[in-house]
């Protein structure tokens, strides 16, 4: 059994080679040049991929890192991102970095989504990141995401969605772009935005789609 250190952070820094067996491609290019020696990074989710998991990748890179997860599992920190900040995040608050790689679509109800990316702006501090990995609207590989997740309805956000929400809130989005293979749509909208500046929270919903 884990210490609880180690079980809710990983402030691991060293010298082993960078590596990017751990990230998919999408998530990488989102990332950008951002990770490095002490870049404080928040995970939405505990990700993992069959090569093992996200944060494996993010401390070989020297980043300071921190996951958050319904489950806490692997050591999250857990928190339903649709209620108030925990404390425990709060008192690591600002983060240099924060990502959502397919978490925030399974966040229920209009008002959950409204809740969940006010707490995602207020997480990351002037001059930080976002970087967000979500299914493509509509793509019908994901016709069945939420029923397989055991989610009644997804949220899935168009890339206007992403622009409408720079512009609200004091963003400049560095790269948006649609990844996949499957015709007519591709399957991923990927995005990676800086906060410019310090605005109050706004939120719409246009430029989003919910998937019943």
């Amino acid at each position: 059994m884990k210490n609880k250190d180690e079980l809710t952070l990983s402030h691991i820094t060293n010298n082993r080679p960078n590596t990017t067996t751990e990230i998919p491609p999408a998530e990488l290019r989102a990332l950008g040049d951002n990770i490095k020696k002490g870049t404080r990074v928040l995970e939405f989710g505990d990700k993992r991929n069959p090569t093992g998991l996200y944060r494996d990748w993010y401390t070989k890179n020297g980043a300071d890192y921190w996951c958050t997860d319904i489950h806490g599992k692997n050591g999250a920190i857990v928190w339903d991102w649709r209620k108030e900040i925990v404390d425990e995040i709060k008192k690591l608050m600002p983060f240099d970095v924060v990502t959502n790689f397919g978490c925030t679509e399974h966040v229920q109800t209009d008002s959950g989504q409204e809740a969940c990316w006010r707490n995602i702006h207020q997480l990351i501090k002037v001059g930080g990141i976002l970087c967000s990995v979500t299914p493509e609207p509509k793509q019908p590989r994901w016709a069945n995401h939420g029923k397989n997740s055991g989610v009644p309805g997804v949220y899935y956000p168009w890339p206007n969605w992403h622009e409408n929400m720079a512009r609200l809130n004091g963003y400049e989005i560095e790269d948006l772009w649609t990844r996949g293979d499957e015709k007519p749509l591709p399957h991923l909208v990927c995005v990676r935005m800086r906060k410019v500046e310090a605005k109050e929270f706004s939120f719409t919903m246009d430029g989003m789609y919910k998937n019943p």
